[in-house]
């Protein structure tokens, strides 16, 4: 793959290859995050009742509000429409006590209780311990999972768990007839983007810890390279390429320095004090 594809974490470490698709990568991650959460938000109103006041931004929530809004008036111009406008075949009604619309009016509740019960937790932090938590799982669901393989650890919860929890209790309903097939095809989505957006938010918190030790890997070898003691292998590791026998020792330093000047700060600590002395 090459450099202007993608960056290795070596690259992110060292300040190598193109910082602008560093932050396009990033950015992306956030984004597809964000998509799941808008519309996988109405199902953790009711898988994580307790979340904290800050897990869900004002962004997400507006555009959680829209959707279902918009799925809900869909759903209703579908039932009436011709099929060849999109709506049923002649005959075929959508069966189901429970449609979109219900699925919208009861987002829409959730929104109001639960809108007053964070507005209550601003004016009292004190209630809270971490604003950005989700909050503890239903207890029969924590005590089902419990049951099951690495069911009290909380990423494959979120991830595997609680998602299946949804589609198997769709399915269900579905042919118990108590949802309409459009609210069960919008369950289901919402229960496959709950795993993705879960398992970013996993893979997030996994890169910035594999960075720091990236950081802490890379901190000897980048100060064997200012003194010329760093092997070829070494440098290798990190995709720095060797020095020229006759470069002076300021010059490598000084190279090392800009080389790693685009460091975030948390990892230009692990460096910069051996980079002084030997630039000194």
């Amino acid at each position: 793959m090459s450099t202007d594809q993608a960056q290795t974490p070596q690259q992110s470490i060292l300040g190598g290859g193109n910082l602008s698709v560093q932050q396009t990568y990033e950015l992306g991650l956030k984004v597809v995050q964000g998509i799941c959460s808008i519309i996988a938000l109405p199902i953790e109103y009711a898988l994580r009742p307790l979340f904290g006041s800050r897990y869900f931004n004002p962004i997400t929530t507006f555009f959680s509000c829209v959707l279902m809004f918009v799925l809900a008036g869909a759903g209703a111009l579908g039932s009436f429409m011709p099929s060849r406008f999109g709506g049923p075949p002649a005959g075929v009604v959508h069966r189901g006590l429970i449609g979109l619309a219900t699925l919208s009016a009861l987002f829409f509740l959730g929104n109001i209780i639960h809108g007053v019960r964070v507005y209550r937790r601003m004016l009292h932090p004190e209630r809270e311990a971490h604003s950005e938590f989700e909050g503890p799982a239903l207890p029969f669901l924590a005590a089902l999972f419990a049951r099951l393989p690495h069911g009290h650890r909380f990423w494959p919860v979120r991830i595997v768990y609680e998602p299946l929890a949804i589609i198997i209790a769709t399915v269900t309903l579905s042919v118990l007839g108590v949802l309409n097939r459009p609210a069960a095809m919008y369950l289901l989505t919402a229960a496959v983007l709950l795993s993705i957006k879960c398992a970013m938010e996993w893979y997030r918190a996994w890169l910035h810890i594999r960075i720091l030790l990236d950081g802490q890997a890379a901190a000897p070898i980048i100060a064997a390279a200012i003194k010329g003691t760093a092997t070829e292998d070494d440098m290798a590791r990190i995709h720095l390429a060797g020095f020229p026998k006759s470069l002076s020792p300021e010059l490598k330093a000084a190279a090392i320095a800009q080389r790693t000047g685009v460091l975030p700060p948390h990892i230009a600590s692990l460096v910069s004090p051996v980079d002084e002395r030997e630039a000194a």
